[in-house]
């Protein structure tokens, strides 16, 4: 049996269903800084974690880590926008969708399944990504019949009814 290439264990990896979550925070400046993650998952319920890897090459990455809190929007299966905007440069990532700023001075899309309200809580080297987790603070489930949007084979989908 061989070690598979890197190349071999993405394409395994596509057949692995992920959530569809921004994360996203202020900048000193007042400017929302975010990024789309395929890897947001519950760690801990004492304390209350959640975590992400974060890409080392990412230019996004130590803007977000330089902030103390986060708000991770698990989108929605409807969303056909944010995920093509958070494609984007930066700069331009938030123009185009709907989002407004949570009772913790945070980014949050406004048509979420699920918002979640963090504190930056530690990073750990992770090969060539950062394992990154964040204190829960509080949750918001703003509808309760809307159902998150997943990515699997290369591209977003929904849950069957």
């Amino acid at each position: 049996m061989s070690i598979p290439t890197a190349t071999r264990f993405r394409s395994a990896m596509r057949l692995l269903p992920t959530s569809v979550v921004v994360a996203a925070g202020l900048s000193p400046t007042g400017e929302p800084v975010g990024m789309l993650l395929g890897s947001f998952t519950s760690v801990s319920l004492d304390p209350l974690l959640v975590g992400f890897l974060g890409d080392n090459n990412s230019t996004t990455l130590p803007a977000l880590l330089a902030l103390d809190y986060w708000t991770f929007s698990v989108l929605a299966d409807d969303d056909d926008l944010t995920p093509d905007a958070f494609r984007l440069p930066q700069s331009e990532r938030f123009d185009k969708v709907k989002w407004s700023i949570t009772p913790y001075n945070t980014p949050a899309i406004d048509n979420a399944a699920l918002t979640i309200h963090t504190r930056n809580h530690s990073t750990l080297p992770a090969g060539d990504h950062r394992l990154v987790l964040a204190e829960v603070l509080d949750t918001t489930i703003p509808d309760t019949a809307r159902s998150p949007m997943i990515h699997v084979h290369g591209r977003m989908t929904r849950l069957a009814p």
